[in-house]
């Protein structure tokens, strides 16, 4: 997941309806899925059961990623037979940690998980198999301005936007998480400025409405604006200071030294210039949804001792080799709801795929093109 702005979305209450998240959270998926797991882990069959207990249907799984693994996962809890294929030669798709030495590991694909609304607020499916049920550790992701330490933006091989430094610099961006503050360079500044005030805006409205009856018509007026739109136009198009109800924000009203500093490092998350012509929809469900917010990184599961299949051999349902749960990086979740039991069960996911008539197939194999 993309970082994005470092700017925490306060707004918003506690929704009315129990199944509602609270904002922020993505804008037409709105389910409060960490609130079933919750019930699920208390109750084994709050989750529901399959149709046919006797004869349960199979469900195919395609991808044996994050995604994928968790819906095999719950899914069998319910008990359905699964089938979960994988064609790369590899769980956790791209969850992808490298352990190079046995002491560093690198990420090679997702880097950052959001936790959608404030610190506290429960939301996400991926908090509560993170926080609750896996035991991760976590840390914040070193963006500029929204983890400790020294980070900031190194520009124009750290000359500044403007060559107003007499050698490289790192441009300092201050880390307050009660007081957001923007980067000590006026140019940045400026940037950061218009993005926060176009989020502000989007976000007071967004907030108010989003577990309300207005809702839908709310979010229809926003589409309608702004989905011909690509971000390249919403950088340019000019702001506006007064919300009229109409689902007409404005835009960020830069000019063009501003754009080519925003394509270049957004607002210290990295290059939007690749997103320019995508829809401006794309900017406004990351940065006013929470994907955004609370950015974190997975380190791994600090007491590896009793953790099931710990550098063991394992294998899939055929035979084929996979690489043992060292339960270190982003991947560890993978590994922890693929190899440990949910709660109220004694069988894991893979553990289902190695009895002697299994309900859970498991086959990750490599498979090369075919005319």
């Amino acid at each position: 997941m993309r970082a994005l702005f470092n700017i925490p979305i306060q707004c918003g209450r506690k929704p009315a309806n129990e199944w509602l998240p609270a904002y922020p959270s993505p804008p037409d998926f709105r389910f409060n899925y960490f609130q079933l797991l919750s019930l699920a882990r208390e109750n084994k069959n709050a989750i529901g059961s399959a149709p046919n207990p006797t004869n349960p249907p199979t469900i195919g799984i395609v991808g044996a990623g994050v995604a994928g693994i968790a819906a095999a996962r719950e899914l069998s809890r319910c008990g359905y037979k699964i089938i979960l294929c994988e064609a790369s030669g590899r769980i956790c798709g791209r969850h992808y940690t490298v352990h190079t030495d046995g002491v560093t590991d690198m990420e090679m694909g997702a880097m950052r998980f959001p936790f959608f609304s404030k610190p506290g607020d429960q939301n996400c499916i991926s908090e509560y198999y993170i926080k609750v049920e896996s035991g991760c550790t976590l840390k914040n992701f070193p963006n500029p301005g929204a983890a400790p330490g020294n980070t900031g933006i190194y520009i124009n091989k750290g000359y500044g936007p403007d060559n107003e430094y007499s050698k490289p610099t790192l441009i300092d961006w201050p880390y307050d998480p009660s007081n957001p503050s923007p980067p000590d360079n006026e140019k940045l500044k400026e940037v950061y400025e218009k993005v926060s005030a176009f989020i502000t805006i989007f976000t007071k409205a967004a907030g108010e409405l989003y577990d309300g009856t207005g809702w839908q018509d709310f979010w229809r007026d926003v589409s309608n604006n702004y989905e011909q739109m690509n971000v390249n136009d919403l950088v340019y198009t000019p702001a506006i200071t007064d919300y009229q109800n109409d689902g007409w924000f404005g835009g960020f009203g830069m000019d063009d030294d501003q754009a080519e500093i925003f394509a270049l490092i957004g607002s210290g998350d990295g290059s939007w210039g690749a997103f320019y012509e995508a829809s401006s929809m794309w900017f406004i469900r990351c940065v006013m949804f929470g994907f955004n917010s609370n950015l974190q990184t997975v380190v791994g599961i600090t007491d590896k001792s009793g953790l099931p299949y710990y550098n063991a051999d394992v294998t899939d349902s055929n035979g084929n080799k996979l690489e043992p749960p060292l339960y270190k990086g982003i991947q560890s979740l993978d590994e922890w709801l693929f190899y440990a039991p949910p709660p109220a069960s004694d069988l894991s996911l893979y553990d289902k795929s190695k009895q002697s008539n299994p309900k859970v197939r498991i086959l990750v194999e490599r498979f090369g093109l075919r005319s």
